[in-house]
């Protein structure tokens, strides 16, 4: 499959619900000619993007795993085999939580030395609980990937997690 026959998934899902490019670009915050380059010009968007357009299109995770995930891999690694992308994503994984328990140990370090409002505290908690909870899930995913390398199954409902766990953690 190439990157236009990607587009032309996206399209056909898009009019299946009855949106336009701008209500679509409007939902996923992205501009009405950087969708139309991915529908019509075959640009794969990155993996926020990606992702923006399956929660924007109803695409839920078992759909996205086996229809759209495949397809979004492969343009995207075209020389790797599902083994190779699961240890990529798996290794973009752990260098996200490395940043991450570093920001996280800033806040708490932040919070110590300063007076802060006790609602103030309650964010700085909150944060703190996302945090550990995000790096929780990545690292099972970790340990899920380093497994399914091993193997021969299609880890694509796998990699779907992985991608959406990267990219959450990118954006923390």
């Amino acid at each position: 499959m190439d990157k236009l026959a990607f587009g032309k998934l996206i399209k056909a899902r898009r009019k299946e619900l009855k949106l336009t490019a701008e209500e679509l670009a409007k939902k996923v915050s992205i501009d009405r000619t950087y969708l139309s380059k991915i529908e019509r010009h075959g640009l794969l968007p990155s993996d926020i993007i990606f992702l923006d357009l399956m929660t924007s299109l109803n695409i839920d995770d078992k759909k996205a795993a086996s229809n759209y995930i495949p397809v979004y891999t492969q343009l995207k690694f075209p020389t790797m085999s599902k083994s190779q992308v699961v240890r990529y994503y798996t290794g973009d994984l752990e260098s996200r939580i490395s940043h991450v328990k570093k920001m996280r140990d800033k806040i708490g370090k932040r919070s110590k030395h300063y007076e802060i409002t006790p609602d103030h505290e309650k964010v700085y908690e909150k944060m703190l609980k996302r945090v550990d909870g995000l790096i929780s899930e990545a690292e099972s995913l970790i340990a899920e990937g380093k497994r399914l390398q091993n193997k021969s199954a299609q880890p694509n409902k796998h990699l779907y997690k992985a991608i959406s766990a990267s990219a959450t953690m990118s954006n923390t």
